[in-house]
């Protein structure tokens, strides 16, 4: 029988229909490179609106220069009434907890925005959800005003303090979302913050950064304003940012229960003891006859609550007047 794979190899070899240079291959490469510069050079439906009417001017970390994009509002996924606003920008221009501002027309005025999502990497450009900021934290010590997203959160918030199954309005609670920078770094377990007036004090109780490695979630519980506190510059007393604070310094603590039951009383003692302390409640609980100081010595206190579903706080000062500590105390049922 003649052997004629020799001859089918020499007449595919001669009319280059196999090997890395066969017309096939080199068809194919000519046609991915037309398409890649075709699709590099392609016009797409962002490139018009963002360099149109539709593209807004947005600044990103307070740059002074902005970049072009475009805001969308759409209905989120999966729900039928909720709306999220997103932003299109050109590729990594963005990211997952920047801070951006812009106008949604000429007669608007520049907003903080956050970027809460990941980046969605599109055709062509990227695309994230943002929210608009609502409140700002501030200081002693801080170089600017931080934007911030805050939504109120009581569920909980209960198994944080107590075993109690009940409690009433004033366990409230905050989450701070903001921006993971070099300011929000300074941010500690216990730190202060008014978020508009006397009434409007809350603590952190945990710092999370889990969630994005930009970001950090701050979950926070409603305090009472002390007398140290700069309500009009929204600038909460925290003693750990006082000029005057030395590391070495004694930490007080007003060690007791955090509730107390409408009627009852309990005993609360400054640790480590410290003669010509100072005992006295809050203004509010004074005038509105929340609780009352039974007797007080320089290293102890009894309380009495004369009230329920409501907030005390107990303040600890020395004899010149400076704050050592202070404590929340419940009212129950």
């Amino acid at each position: 029988m003649t052997d004629y794979s020799s001859t089918i190899s020499f007449c595919k070899a001669l009319n280059r229909t196999e090997g890395e240079n066969s017309l096939k291959n080199v068809f194919l490469k000519e046609m991915t490179s037309s398409y890649n510069e075709a699709h590099e050079n392609m016009i797409t439906r962002f490139d018009v609106l963002v360099n149109g009417t539709d593209g807004k001017d947005i600044y990103v970390n307070f740059s002074d220069t902005p970049i072009r994009g475009v805001i969308d509002v759409r209905k989120k996924q999966g729900a039928t009434t909720i709306k999220e606003e997103t932003i299109q920008v050109y590729p990594n221009n963005i990211k997952q907890g920047d801070i951006i501002q812009f106008k949604y027309n000429d007669n608007d005025t520049l907003h903080y925005y956050l970027v809460m999502s990941q980046i969605n990497k599109k055709c062509h450009y990227d695309e994230g959800v943002f929210v608009q900021c609502n409140q700002f934290l501030n200081w002693k010590g801080c170089r600017t005003i931080i934007p911030c997203y805050v939504t109120s959160n009581s569920y909980g918030s209960k198994g944080e303090l107590h075993n109690y199954s009940q409690m009433g309005d004033f366990d409230s609670r905050c989450v701070i979302t903001v921006q993971r920078n070099e300011e929000t770094e300074k941010i500690y377990e216990g730190m202060r913050f008014c978020l508009g007036s006397q009434w409007d004090i809350f603590e952190v109780t945990k710092k999370l950064g889990a969630y994005s490695p930009n970001m950090w979630q701050l979950i926070c519980k409603y305090t009472k304003a002390l007398s140290e506190d700069d309500i009009d510059n929204r600038i909460c007393y925290n003693r750990l940012l006082e000029e005057k604070f030395d590391p070495s310094d004694v930490d007080y603590r007003i060690i007791g229960e955090d509730l107390i039951e409408k009627n009852n009383s309990n005993i609360y003692t400054l640790e480590p003891s410290k003669n010509g302390v100072v005992w006295s409640l809050d203004d509010d609980s004074i005038l509105n006859n929340l609780a009352t100081i039974v007797t007080q010595s320089d290293n102890s206190c009894e309380i009495q609550m004369l009230s329920s579903n409501k907030l005390v706080q107990l303040v600890a000062r020395d004899n010149e007047g400076n704050l050592l500590a202070y404590k929340d105390i419940y009212g129950t049922e």
